[in-house]
């Protein structure tokens, strides 16, 4: 993935956030996660707190593996309170009306949530590996009578240089018989641009090259599908179709644009009988 990749999905996984109690209201509002290069003092007053400023550091080349890129992410949370003279309440929190909102969480509450949404352990968050650089707070903001409290996590990963697209896994056409194949397979992660998958379909051993080669035979998000091509030797090709123009603004994805790659796992030949 790309850097912009990376931080879509970052604001992807953290607008869908909710507290996993109470209310179950979100975290953050989507509009309430940025990616800028602004900093907090900048947006105070311009956007609902708390809010989330995500930054791209400088890449920087990785001299043992041509096209890849080491790059910083820092994830900012910033919570307000008011009437507070000695700044206690935006860092831990005063007057919770209700453990599932946001009003009245401390900083370093919300931006658990914020990580735990991001949940850099498991690759299910549709991210490349990251590692973890530094966690620090950062001296409050005073406006008026108003609080500003943050709290920032420097994360590392590896981006490519150009735009990645997980394809589908353990993908497996099963020999049947009565003129049937049972496909199955194990979609990508979840991610911000992900529309659906794309299965076709080929006589003979060879598999279709292109996600428009063959006959398309399956086109949607479930794990397995049942085909008819009655009998005799058929190979399968499977993809995963992504969307970035309905995406780029947030929007949700309703079209195939780009594909995965074609890589080992991704074919497989049945005999029908």
């Amino acid at each position: 993935m790309i850097d912009a990749q990376v931080a879509r999905q970052l604001k992807s996984l953290i607008g869908a956030r909710s507290w996993p109690l109470g209310s179950a209201s979100s975290v953050v509002q989507t509009a309430g996660v940025v990616i800028t290069t602004l900093q907090p003092e900048d947006l105070v007053g311009n956007i609902q707190e708390p809010f989330v400023i995500i930054g791209v550091g400088t890449g920087t080349a990785d001299p043992t593996r041509p096209g890849l890129m080491r790059t910083n992410f820092e994830i900012t949370t910033v919570q307000k309170t008011e009437g507070d003279e000695v700044a206690e309440a935006p860092m831990i929190g005063s007057g919770r009306v209700n453990i599932g909102q946001s009003e009245g969480q401390g900083v370093l509450v919300v931006h658990s949530q914020v990580m735990q949404a991001v949940n850099f352990k498991t690759a299910a968050n549709g991210l490349p590996k990251f590692t973890l650089v530094r966690s620090t707070g950062a001296a409050p903001l005073f406006v008026g009578r108003t609080y500003y409290a943050m709290a920032k996590t420097v994360v590392s990963t590896t981006c490519t240089v150009a735009e990645t697209y997980q394809e589908p896994g353990q993908f497996l056409a099963a020999d049947a018989t009565g003129g049937d194949a049972t496909l199955t397979w194990k979609n990508p992660p979840s991610r911000y641009d992900f529309y659906q998958v794309r299965v076709q379909r080929a006589a003979g051993a060879t598999a279709p090259a292109t996600s428009t080669a063959g006959t398309n035979v399956y086109s949607g998000a479930l794990e397995t599908y049942t085909d008819s091509p009655t009998s005799g030797q058929f190979s399968y090709s499977i993809w995963a179709a992504y969307d970035e123009t309905n995406t780029y603004d947030g929007g949700t994805a309703s079209a195939e644009q780009k594909y995965s790659e074609q890589v080992t796992g991704t074919t497989s030949t049945v005999t029908v009988t």
